[in-house]
């Protein structure tokens, strides 16, 4: 199978949409599989870990032997990482989409660890590039504003990665995780149908006939101006909230999913939504891939939205992940410390399309690197999800300055695991 292209080239900081993002999911019902705890032997390590961050991390965290070189003693940026600007032998889809990215870096330079960021990310080899939230209204200004579109707030936050020749993926937004938080333009927000409850930002019903057309009309303008940026990787649309296919923020409390079918909302009114959005993102000319993310529709567990979304993904060469990993998301070989797959969550996605369509993995929010709260270290996950075939990291800012910023909060207890955990990655993926 073809490829549409390869790609180029503690108090902790929290982007406001990261909490929201951790607080609507926390109480969100997802078809996630067997809840199962990391061993035991694997919990001693990352105390192990705490106690002498000199301590090379064991074979069972770095995935299968076959498929990752011996580590190296070199604890500074990675010599050995796979080129991010070419194919990857040792990824499930070697010349489709690949490597470490930095989700959601500052966009200012007032912002925090915005100078850190330029120091100890921007050449960093392991790091083959960013991941931008793109708020739909920043751009479009309405079909009376002249231009309608204006790219100057993407032009600016991507200017740094692209001038430093890294790749830059764009994920769009039409509403975020929390009141207030709606980015759909005033002019599409009055002509289509809309729905606030519980926590949820006003949202428009995304399936409407209306809502279809105009945020269709954006994807062609996304499209049309950036076909000719070389150094733009992946293109994800939110075809629900956030970057994600999620029909509403609380939608799965008994009143909020009563409104919502009051509204004309059903699984399959959602599934139909969603395939037919995948199927025209095919068929529009982009040079650049797209990237999907798997969420359910709030039904019971006969609910297959989400492996619906990732068989017509693959089906249309479109990659898919999920964008909420924390620790309960792991289910491991007791004896082995393996990677298992129980044949739930995305888990098994994962290993039923592994190498047809790249397979993208980013956490609830940034991990604990002490192990501690829901999403815990993420040393863990990154090796659980090398091994079930992923290939595109989206890994939270925060997250590589713990690795890499001598002045960031843990960089002294926990940079060693962390960087050798990256780099692990990067000899597979880039």
């Amino acid at each position: 199978m073809s490829f549409p292209r390869t790609l180029r080239s503690r108090a902790r900081p929290r982007h406001p949409a990261e909490l929201g993002k951790m607080q609507r999911l926390s109480r969100r019902w997802r078809r996630g599989g067997a809840r199962a705890v990391v061993p035991p032997a694997l919990l001693l390590v990352i105390a192990g870990l705490a106690a002498c961050p000199t301590m090379a991390l064991p074979s069972a965290w770095e995935g299968p032997p076959s498929r990752l070189p011996s580590p190296s003693p070199n604890n500074g940026f990675a010599p050995h990482a796979q080129p991010c600007n070419t194919t990857a032998p040792n990824a499930p889809a070697p010349t489709a989409e690949h490597g470490l990215f930095v989700l959601a870096p500052p966009l200012k330079p007032q912002g925090n660890f915005y100078h850190d960021m330029t120091r100890y990310l921007l050449n960093n080899t392991l790091v083959c590039g960013a991941d931008f939230w793109i708020h739909w209204s920043d751009v479009d200004h309405g079909p009376s504003a002249s231009p309608q579109y204006n790219w100057t707030s993407v032009n600016q936050a991507i200017g740094p990665w692209e001038r430093a020749g890294k790749v830059v993926n764009l994920i769009f937004w039409a509403v975020g995780y929390g009141k207030g938080a709606t980015y759909v333009p005033a002019y599409v927000l009055s002509n289509v149908p809309t729905i606030q409850c519980g926590n949820s930002p006003v949202t428009p019903l995304f399936w409407n006939a209306s809502y279809v057309h105009y945020y269709r009309a954006f994807m062609r303008a996304v499209i049309q101006h950036f076909n000719n940026d070389s150094q733009v990787g992946y293109l994800r649309f939110g075809f629900g909230t956030g970057g994600e296919t999620l029909p509403l923020i609380d939608g799965d409390t008994p009143l909020c999913k009563a409104k919502l079918l009051l509204l004309g909302y059903s699984i399959p009114v959602w599934d139909s939504y969603i395939l037919s959005m995948l199927d025209y993102a095919h068929s529009l000319p982009s040079v650049h891939p797209f990237l999907v993310a798997l969420d359910g529709a709030f039904g019971p567990k006969t609910d297959d939205t989400y492996a619906d979304i990732a068989a017509r993904a693959a089906k249309d060469g479109i990659g898919f992940g999920s964008e909420a990993l924390e620790r309960s998301s792991l289910t491991w070989n007791n004896t082995t410390g393996q990677a298992s797959c129980l044949g739930m969550g995305f888990c098994w996605l994962f290993n039923k399309f592994q190498g047809r369509v790249p397979l993208e993995v980013q956490t609830l929010g940034p991990s604990t690197p002490n192990g501690s709260g829901a999403i815990g270290s993420l040393v863990p996950i990154l090796s659980y999800s090398l091994q079930v075939h992923a290939q595109i990291f989206e890994v939270y800012f925060s997250d590589w300055l713990v690795a890499f910023d001598p002045h960031y909060p843990g960089y002294a207890t926990y940079h060693v695991a962390y960087a050798h955990a990256l780099k692990l990655v990067a000899r597979v993926v880039g």
